[in-house]
């Protein structure tokens, strides 16, 4: 089943999931602090604006607010990566350390924020890592406890006192009950856009009508699938075929050279036996007359012994 697109939403809300094995993805105390370090990096590189994070073994949820220009893809793609290579060159290993893709829902902000961070802040206590949300370090809820610039638009929705606000979303995280939190969890598990009916059909709306318009005009009058299939059949079987004639006729032109390289041989060792043979009979005739002359001038009252 093919992979489905990412929803961009510039400058969208997005829940991001993104794990790994339990026992792999934090060691120790010095790998969160290096992971929540390259967090707080790529934040100022990127601009997002982080809203809420926890780390718990073999997970990390976050919920950051995209800048203008960027994509929930980017930012993570930087730090899984980042994060990846330090850790194989920390423990000598090779190879990806997160499972998969990240997960990322986009979110109805005025809806949905302030859940979600309680549903962050909540899954330590959910996963049996910590007592209470307080009793957990590695996440953003200190923060909040302390009412720190990255909490304040989540706790503005409390109060506008900066004071009351953190009483009462303490209040609100005291709140949560364990079925709330695992119908959030399994609908944030099961969804790509967490907010209202009207915020769901918008944006599902927004993304058929980015297909229609990437979709190809295609003429009226089309080749079908099975018929470019039975094309390229065709194609490939001559091409074939005519391979193999031109390798057959190279066998057979090599053939009928080599009988005439032969029959020239033939013919010429003959030439040069019988042109030998011709060059032995005058060689004897020529000899005969030599010896012939020589007998004459040495035979009895012949003119040139006669003084």
């Amino acid at each position: 089943m093919p992979r489905l697109p990412r929803i961009h939403v510039e400058k969208g809300l997005y829940f991001v999931t993104s794990g790994g094995d339990r026992e792999s993805l934090f060691k120790d105390d010095n790998d969160r602090a290096e992971f929540v370090g390259l967090l707080m990096r790529y934040k100022e590189q990127y601009k997002f604006r982080l809203h809420a994070y926890v780390l718990i073994p073999g997970l990390v949820q976050l919920l950051i607010e995209l800048a203008e220009g960027t994509t929930v893809s980017e930012i993570m793609h930087a730090l899984n990566s980042t994060y990846t290579k330090y850790y194989n060159a920390r423990y000598e290993r090779r190879g990806h350390l997160f499972r998969g893709r990240f997960k990322a829902a986009v979110v109805q902000k005025e809806k949905y924020m302030a859940e979600l961070t309680r549903l962050i802040h909540m899954l330590p206590v959910m996963e049996k890592e910590a007592s209470s949300a307080e009793a957990y370090k590695w996440s953003s809820y200190a923060g909040y406890a302390a009412g720190e610039k990255d909490a304040e638009e989540t706790l503005s929705i409390f109060s506008d006192s900066s004071e009351e606000r953190v009483e009462k979303y303490k209040a609100f995280m005291d709140s949560a009950t364990e079925s709330e939190l695992k119908i959030l969890r399994r609908k944030i598990q099961n969804s790509r856009i967490i907010g209202s009916d009207d915020f769901v059909g918008m944006l599902q709306q927004g993304i058929e009508d980015v297909f229609k318009q990437e979709e190809p005009v295609l003429p009226k009058k089309t080749v079908s699938n099975h018929a470019l299939i039975a094309a390229g059949i065709v194609i490939i079987l001559i091409i074939g075929a005519a391979s193999i004639y031109a390798y057959v006729s190279s066998k057979r032109m090599v053939s009928k050279v080599e009988i005439i390289m032969q029959e020239k041989e033939k013919e010429l060792k003959k030439t040069l036996e019988e042109s030998y043979k011709q060059d032995l009979v005058s060689y004897y005739h020529a000899m005969s007359k030599k010896i012939e002359r020589e007998r004459m001038k040495e035979a009895p009252g012949s003119g040139e012994n006669e003084e």
